[in-house]
Formats: structure tokens, sequence, C-alpha cells
């Protein structure tokens, strides 16, 4: 019987519903009797115990790229995880998992790294996410317009800003030019813009050219929450949109600046370089903003003061000045791998 024992092994019909749909071809409401498929792992012969009576159930719509979509009856904590590889039969033609949306269009997504998050209402809102209606849809990493949507965004950066890479001091070492490689972009559809924008040479150290911003504001998050200055600001809106420093002045008229090269060394472009730099002689480091970051939260640092007492407070909060000094005298990646 369908109640004790399903089609396969995992499998068991609990109830059925009555569903109105119309027909695509003849256009006439048609009643369909769905099957409600109740999963949860059981013996082949074994019979609906009292305690999985009891359990609470969850009715999840499974859409998008899994094998089997339908309407499926889950024990509320099942993991995701066993609900898109054992029930849905997990990705077609061998895709890989990259996240599934919960809630319909006012839940959230649940990326790869939480697969085996379980599929109850508290921990949904912990990822930022809701269980809704029960919608469960299903994406993986190759999806036509989603790669779509990726080349437009990366033609419309190209077309926005100057991004000459044969002229550029970041050729061959661009994160841009690399993640437009990386998906296949060869060429730009749309007309560009070719703005005459300024370049700011006012630093002692550095330049920022805003013909190659692509307003990825790194910049203005590393300054502002790492190195604690907050030099860096969006100014307009749009097109026109810039980075500015201190309320538009001139970089190196800047009283906030640390002259620490965080921002320069975290923007993906050559729009933040030294001065001095070449075509294709730039080249970044970004391995610097983790060891500061584990340096602060395992408190590795103990400066001292003029008065002897630690410069670092309670909280673990460096002073700026101390991180340009830390990063200035931090040994090279060669010395920290054989340290190690």
């Amino acid at each position: 019987l369908p109640q004790t024992r399903g089609l396969a092994p995992l499998t068991m019909v609990r109830r059925v519903r009555l569903f109105t749909m119309p027909c695509p071809q003849c256009r006439r409401a048609h009643r369909l009797i769905v099957p409600i498929w109740w999963l949860r792992p059981q013996q082949p012969s074994m019979a609906i115990s009292a305690q999985a009576k009891a359990a609470d159930t969850k009715i999840f719509a499974l859409a998008g790229k899994v094998r089997t979509t339908g309407l499926i009856e889950v024990p509320m904590g099942i993991t995701l995880r066993e609900i898109v590889f054992d029930i849905g039969g997990g990705i077609p033609d061998g895709g890989t998992f990259k996240a599934a949306q919960t809630g319909g269009p006012s839940g959230g997504c649940i990326p790869a790294e939480h697969l085996d998050t379980p599929m109850e209402y508290e921990s949904l809102k912990k990822l930022g996410s809701i269980m809704g209606s029960g919608g469960l849809i299903v994406m993986d990493i190759h999806n036509e317009r989603l790669d779509e949507y990726r080349h437009m965004t990366m033609e419309l950066m190209f077309a926005e800003r100057n991004h000459v890479c044969a002229a550029c001091v970041m050729n061959g070492n661009c994160e841009l030019q690399g993640s437009a490689a990386a998906i296949g972009m060869d060429h730009v559809r749309y007309d560009y813009l070719h703005p005459d924008l300024p370049v700011d040479a006012s630093h002692d150290r550095f330049v920022m050219d805003h013909n190659r911003c692509i307003l990825c504001t790194r910049c203005v998050l590393v300054c502002d929450e790492i190195e604690g200055a907050h030099v860096w600001d969006v100014m307009g809106r749009g097109v026109n949109s810039r980075i500015i420093s201190d309320l538009n002045s001139p970089w190196g008229n800047s009283q906030a600046c640390t002259s620490c090269g965080k921002c320069v060394q975290v923007c993906p472009t050559g729009a933040l370089t030294p001065h001095g730099s070449t075509v294709a002689e730039m080249e970044k480091h970004h391995d610097f903003l983790r060891w500061i970051l584990d340096g602060r939260e395992k408190r590795q640092w103990s400066y001292r003061g003029t008065d002897g007492e630690n410069t670092e407070d309670d909280r673990g909060q460096a002073d700026p000045a101390q991180d340009k000094r830390a990063a200035q005298t931090r040994p090279a990646p060669a010395e920290r791998k054989a340290a190690s």
C-alpha cells in the first residue's frame, strides 16, 4: 500500500490533494489528484511510526535545476542537502549546486556552504531567509540568464569608463580584465561613453585615476572599517557617480589620510596605483588584509605606548597607525610560509 510503502524505499504517500489546472492545449480546466510525497528514511516494509505521525511536516514546491520537481511533504528539520540530492535527485547533467531560494519572492538564497542547514523556521531566519509559502527553487552554477546578465554587467563596466587594457598599469594583473576573460567576454555591444574624468596625483605616494574606477567601493570600505580614517566616499548618482576624498577635496590635501596604502592594494583595477607605475608593472596583494584582521581577532599584537599601557582597547580595535606600521613590517609571503 502507498500508505506504508512507496515506489522507492524513501517515499510514502501520506495524502493527496485536488488541484484545478488549465490545459495549455484545449484551454479547459481539469481536476487533477496529485499525491503529496512524504519523504523520510524508512525501512521498505516499515509502517509509519507514532513518532513519524506526530512529526511536523512542511510542503515544498521543489523546482529549478533538480532532476525531480514537484510538490513534496517533508518533516521539519530535514536538511537542504537531503531535499536537493536525495529527494530531488541532484543537479541534472552533473552540474554543481550554487544556491536555493526559499520563501518565494520575499525569501532569500541559501548558498552551497549552507547545504546542511535544517529546513526549519529558526535555521532559515539565521541565514536571512524564510520558509514562506514553501517555494524552493534550486540553482546551479550554469544558468543561461545569469550568464547573460554577467556579460551585460561586465560590458557596461567597460563601456562606462576608459578601460584600455593595453595602456593600463594593471595589464595582466587586473581583476576586471581577469573576470572578463573568465566569462568569455571578447567584445562590448554597447557604445563607449569615453568620459573625460580627472586624475588626482596630488598625493605624495599614490595616484587616483577616475577613468579606470568601476565604483566597487572597496577603497571606501577598507578605509572606513579597517583603517578607521574614512577618507573615501561616493559622490553623485548613476553614471555621474565618482569616488571622492574628504568632501571632494584633492587627495593630497586630506588631513585624515594616513598614507597606509590599503585602498591601493584592494583596488581591483588601475584606478589607485603608486606614483611612477608603468604599463603592466603594477601587481597588488590582498593577503595583508587577512593578516591584519587575524591579528586583531587573535590579539597577537601588544603595542606599548609611552605610558607603558597596551594601545589596543578591550574590544581588540587597534589604532590605524599601528595597522600601518604592522603592514609595513610584516614578513614577506615566502618568509611567513617558511615560518609556518
